[in-house]
């Protein structure tokens, strides 16, 4: 599995829950790793993905940037 992942779809995409469950598949990323999201600000990113618990986000223009953790189930 990786310990980092960037996911940097297409600026307008708005479908990231199923991009964010396809990432949780079983040992894809392992525990412990991180997912980094890019997105544009103001879509509706929740604080957990499954095994993925948002850790800090941030703000860049119309830019923001979500990071998280993968716990255990990852």
């Amino acid at each position: 599995g990786y310990d980092l992942v960037f996911a940097d779809p297409p600026y307008e995409m708005q479908e990231w829950d199923s991009l964010m469950d396809g990432l949780n598949r079983p040992g894809l990323v392992k525990s412990g790793g991180v997912v980094v999201a890019e997105h544009r600000h103001g879509v509706a990113m929740t604080d957990r993905y499954g095994a993925f618990e948002r850790v800090t986000k941030k703000r860049y223009g119309d830019t923001g940037i979500s990071v998280y953790a993968v716990g255990d189930g990852g």
